[in-house]
């Protein structure tokens, strides 16, 4: 439980790092998650 709750927080935290970045950077990100993918 402890784990899941830690994935959520971690989740939140990197969508809101996301926010931050411009469109430009949105595209590089679209980019790299599909690396990782």
């Amino acid at each position: 439980m402890k784990n899941e709750l830690r994935k959520i927080c971690v989740h939140i935290s990197f969508l809101n790092d996301l926010n931050r970045y411009s469109k430009a950077n949105a595209k590089y990100f679209i980019y790299y998650y599909q690396c990782i993918k």
